[in-house]
């Protein structure tokens, strides 16, 4: 009997000085919390650069109001976001996996809120990369936000287009090359991007919605957002602003 609660003390201690352990992380300094997770979240992500605030609540330093983490230049799927943020409400953290392994893992929280901001460069450079990888040449796009619309203005060569394509719009198509105007809307859904056409003018001519509906059935969506490594997220909302275009969850 004597030897069973020497060996329950004993459990007991190691349990007791392991609370302790993990609670002196806890509630360390903030600076050096938010520079660990900070820390964590640059070793699993490429970013020109990222920024960690803490709010602890005010009757127990122990616990975590909001977590929120911004971070510039990071890669969405194709598509590199000028901002990043992401909030967590009431964020409950592996704090012994972030102390040991150095990775940031999140047990539970109450809410999250996510904003990507794109800007016209930014959408740009996406663009001029899509360029490249299918091998087109000499295609000039350039883009212009007038919430809630992206104007597209674009000059681009008959021959950089699919035989396919060219076939359906051939009537308008008098000459060796694409030009004019569109203006068209972006949607999200579980994080799969969409364009509609709302008007689309080629070498001066209306294109009809019967035909812009047939683009739109064949190439939507045309990219998806990747969660990125430590944070699940889908994105559902897109707003056109007059310097970014938002994406939420």
């Amino acid at each position: 009997m004597v030897k069973l609660l020497s060996i329950r003390s004993y459990f007991l201690i190691i349990l007791f000085l392991g609370e302790i352990s993990l609670c002196a992380f806890q509630i360390t300094n903030k600076e050096d919390l938010e520079k660990a997770i900070r820390k964590a979240i640059a070793r699993e992500i490429s970013c020109k650069e990222i920024k960690v605030k803490i709010n602890f609540d005010l009757k127990s330093s122990s616990k975590i109001n909001s977590l929120a983490v911004r971070m510039d230049g990071v890669n969405i799927g194709g598509i590199i976001a000028d901002y990043i943020s992401i909030q967590y409400n009431n964020p409950s953290l592996d704090y012994q996996n972030l102390k040991n392994k150095n990775k940031l893992k999140f047990l539970s929280y109450s809410g999250q809120k996510v904003n990507i901001l794109l800007s016209v460069s930014s959408l740009q450079n996406y663009l001029n990369l899509k360029e490249k990888e299918f091998g087109k040449n000499n295609v000039n796009i350039r883009l212009k936000f007038s919430p809630p619309f992206i104007e597209c203005f674009y000059d681009v060569p008959k021959k950089e287009i699919a035989s396919e394509t060219a076939e359906i719009i051939s009537k308008f198509i008098p000459g060796d090359k694409l030009e004019g105007y569109a203006a068209f809307t972006l949607q999200a859904k579980k994080s799969e991007l969409s364009a509609y056409s709302s008007k689309v003018i080629l070498n001066h001519f209306l294109i009809p919605g019967s035909i812009l509906g047939i683009f739109e059935k064949k190439f939507n969506p045309f990219e998806k957002i990747s969660a990125i490594n430590i944070f699940n997220f889908e994105i559902n909302n897109i707003v056109v602003q007059s310097k970014y275009v938002l994406l939420t969850n």
